[in-house]
Parts: C-alpha cells; sequence; structure tokens
C-alpha cells in the first residue's frame, strides 16, 4: 500500500540504557540522579516489553566523565536550542539515553517524570520535593548536595499476572502495612482500587516497592523483603533488578 512509499531509516543504537531527569526553568535545570528502568517483564530481560519492571539510582557504571557528556551534550543543548526557539521550557525533562561506543545518544526526550524511576529517586530525595519543583518557576538555585541521601534507592513493580498481557483486576490485595513497617520503604499505590472498602488490583502494573539503603546490595534486600510480604492472585515480579549496577558493585 501507499505505506510502502515511505521507509524511515534509523540510525540503530546498541549499549546501556539510562534516564537523565531534569528540573527545569529555561536553560538553567536542576539534575535528578542518573536512572536505569528495566522493560522487559521477566529476568535476564527477556519477555514482552512493559510500562517498567523496576529502577534503581544513582548508577555506579556511569563515570564522572561520562555524566558531564550527557549535561554538556545532551541536556543543555536541548533546553538552549528551544531558547533559541521563543520556547522557555518550565518542568520536567526526561531523557532515555544510550551509552554507546560513540557516547550518551538521545533515544527520546520526554516532559515528564519517569515511572518506575521516580518512585526511586523520591526515596533518594532528601529535600522537600515542593521545593525542587518550585526551581521551575523561581530563580533560586539549590545546592545538589543538599539535595539526596547518601546511598542507593530501588523501585520494584508488582505486577498482575498475565501483564503486560490480558490480566484480571478486582483481586485482593494482602501486606502492605506489614511491607512499609521495613527500614527505608515505601509501597506506592499504581494500579490499586477500593473495592466495599477492600484494596484490590485494578491494573497491570499494581504497586511499586521502594527502598533505600546504604548500598545498593541493601537497597535491593530491603525491596525484595518487602515484596515478599505482598500478595495478591497471580502477583509476578522480576528478582534481578539492578543486576548491572550489583554487578559493578560486587566488582568494586
Amino acid at each position: 500500500g501507499a505505506a510502502g512509499d515511505v521507509v524511515v531509516i534509523e540510525d540503530y543504537l546498541e549499549g546501556v540504557e539510562i534516564g537523565a531527569t531534569a528540573i527545569c526553568n529555561g536553560s538553567r535545570y536542576l539534575s535528578l540522579t542518573l536512572t536505569q528502568d528495566h522493560k522487559r517483564a521477566l529476568d535476564h530481560d527477556q519477555g514482552l516489553n512493559t510500562g517498567g519492571m523496576g529502577a534503581f539510582t544513582p548508577l555506579p557504571f556511569v563515570d564522572p566523565r561520562q555524566e558531564q557528556q550527557i549535561h554538556a551534550q545532551i541536556i543543555a543543548p536541548t533546553l538552549k536550542a528551544l531558547e533559541t526557539r521563543g520556547i522557555h521550557f518550565s518542568g520536567v525533562l526526561y531523557s532515555n539515553i544510550m551509552l554507546t561506543a560513540r557516547g550518551p545518544l538521545v533515544l527520546e526526550h520526554n516532559t515528564r517524570f519517569g515511572d518506575p524511576e521516580t518512585q526511586a529517586l523520591m526515596l533518594l530525595l532528601r529535600a522537600d520535593l515542593l521545593d525542587v519543583l518550585s526551581f521551575t518557576g523561581e530563580h533560586e538555585q539549590l545546592e545538589q548536595e543538599t539535595l539526596w541521601h547518601p546511598g542507593y534507592a530501588v523501585s520494584l513493580t508488582l505486577a498482575s499476572g498475565g501483564y503486560p498481557g490480558k490480566y484480571r483486576t478486582g483481586l485482593p490485595i494482602a501486606g502492605i502495612e506489614e511491607a512499609n513497617r521495613l527500614q527505608g520503604v515505601h509501597v506506592f499505590h499504581a494500579g490499586t482500587a477500593l473495592q466495599h472498602g477492600r484494596l484490590v488490583t485494578a491494573g497491570g502494573r499494581v504497586l511499586s516497592v521502594a527502598a533505600r539503603g546504604t548500598t545498593l546490595q541493601e537497597a535491593v534486600a530491603r525491596a525484595y523483603d518487602a515484596a515478599a510480604r505482598i500478595s495478591f492472585e497471580g502477583m509476578h515480579y522480576r528478582r534481578d533488578i539492578a543486576w548491572q549496577g550489583l554487578k559493578v558493585s560486587y566488582k568494586e
């Protein structure tokens, strides 16, 4: 058909995918720690693509030189280009970036927070979120060293059976209160609802279990400990979130 009259040729990018989030006020921006999402439904990056099965931050496999390149070659030029077009961008810029042999390259830009990356970021954030967001409309620059708790944070998606394909809803959820009592843990709701006063599943990605730790290993262990205390019929989650970061951490 007519669709075959036009061919789009794209550069194939091979490498490690990460996320960079910036709170922007024109050409000025506040950088959040780099994140990595896990898109595939199953362990070892197998299965179908999803909205995200977990994330962690910061990234021990990204060195200062690479991070500087991301700012100098991607984020700052993007905001400057918007300014030259008369667009004073105020808000969140979330960039998916591939770390390649040629350096960091852009896969896409989004004007929103990442999910499930933001859940991990919120566990690591020391500053008041309102103060961070207020940077989009004020001129006060927040100091990076005051923004973050030391350590690492992990988010783990608890999904409905069958997700990202067909799945059932309305299934009772248990154990959230127990999980939330664990040190460094916070359970975020996603696809949930109240039915007759009882919490039930209402989507594919049901809950996001986030945890903070002094080390990446501790953050991962806390997240999985919390996930083990939560239950609903058909619940599944990946068992290898942050594997690329753990591989580097164990070597160190």
